[in-house]
């Protein structure tokens, strides 16, 4: 009876190891893949600008602007994937939908003292690969997320907002 136990013991440790090395975590970033069926809207335009801000620490970005019409009943526009960036989707007007993206410097203290060290968290895997001039919509209808790729985004001349001296 002593041997059954530790036989049974046995193949169960070793068939638990073998089915944690062999189980994957599921990474909803690694597998999203682009609509290339008919969407519930129409993008009529799109365009990105770039932004300088005129106060110093404020910083600089680019917006991406959707201009969509014919909207179906129930879809939520949620997040614009552009040049390495993932952002929330804001509408702006009544058919216009904007982006931003800011850029943040990130200042690193390299000191012995670890306490000291600015801790930078690790770049978001992008989850696609586009051009300079494309991105990706992702919007929410009938309870699913889908993602729409946008080609030919058309870049607009910066935008250098004016130094307010009081």
């Amino acid at each position: 009876m002593k041997f059954f136990n530790s036989l049974f013991i046995i193949t169960f440790v070793i068939l638990s190891f073998g089915l944690l090395s062999s189980s994957k975590s599921y990474d909803v970033n690694k597998n999203l893949s682009i609509v290339t069926t008919a969407i519930p809207f129409s993008i009529v335009k799109s365009y990105n600008q770039k932004w300088i801000s005129g106060v110093q620490g404020g910083g600089l970005g680019e917006d991406l602007y959707l201009e969509v019409n014919q909207t179906s009943e129930g879809v939520q526009l949620k997040k614009l994937y552009f040049r390495n960036k993932i952002t929330e989707v804001k509408k702006s007007k009544e058919s216009l939908y904007v982006g931003h993206f800011k850029t943040n410097k990130i200042r690193c203290v390299e000191d012995n003292a670890k306490q000291n060290e600015v801790i930078n968290s690790s770049p978001i895997e992008f989850p696609f690969q586009l051009k300079d001039n494309e991105g990706v919509l992702s919007y929410q209808y009938r309870h699913k997320i889908y993602h729409h790729k946008i080609a030919n985004i058309i870049e607009k001349e910066v935008m250098a907002y004016p130094f307010i001296n009081n």
